[in-house]
């Protein structure tokens, strides 16, 4: 009888939850996001550095930035978990930098910075800084390069009058100036006369 209560009172014991000293571990762990700073203009990738600790251990630390999910940290190094950004990656405007650390237990905290992202256009392309020339004396903007075309030929020779001769031209005197001859040539050739011969 007394071993069969023995049995039983250990079958108890180790049936019953397993728990911390002093109860269920319901704290969460403490995070505090050390670079980038709130409000801080993130134009270029930049090594993001959190502070994550808990009593009884971190798990490990996600990264959050505009709503998406980045993936999980790289640490710890003397408790900073570390994660590069790129802000290429996001659209550039307002964004909200979130980091949140979970411990053994399924418990987690977060912190979270509101930046500024200087990456991608919603069309794709890459964001252009703004030069602002208003008050600037002596700028010289660059002008667009014009390509002009080469002249065109003269379709015939020129003579030395600047007039061109053309086929089939009529000239002072009936005469017709050929192709490559100028007018004035062409106004001093006489027309021959032809006379019929009878025979004798």
């Amino acid at each position: 009888m007394k071993n069969r209560i023995w049995m039983m009172t250990v079958g108890l014991v180790l049936a019953a939850p397993v728990c911390w000293a002093g109860g269920p571990d319901k704290t969460p762990p403490e995070v505090d996001i050390v670079q980038p700073v709130q409000g801080a203009t993130v134009g270029a990738p930049l090594l993001m550095t959190t502070h994550a600790s808990d009593d009884m251990g971190i798990d490990h630390v996600e990264c959050h930035i505009c709503g998406h999910f980045k993936g999980n940290c790289n640490g710890p190094l003397n408790g900073l978990y570390f994660y590069v950004f790129d802000p290429m990656t996001e659209n550039s405007g307002p964004c909200e930098y979130r980091m949140i650390a979970f411990d053994a237990a399924g418990n987690k905290g977060s912190d979270v910075v509101d930046i500024i992202v200087k990456g991608k256009n919603p069309d794709g392309t890459t964001a252009q800084a703004k030069v602002d020339l208003s008050g600037v004396t002596g700028a010289t903007l660059a002008q667009p390069r014009v390509e002009v075309p080469p002249p065109t030929p003269a379709p015939f020779p020129v003579n030395p009058l600047g007039t061109t001769a053309q086929a089939g031209t009529t000239v002072s005197g009936g005469n017709t100036a050929a192709i490559g001859t100028s007018s004035s040539d062409a106004a001093s050739i006489k027309p021959r006369k032809f006379e019929a011969k009878t025979g004798q």
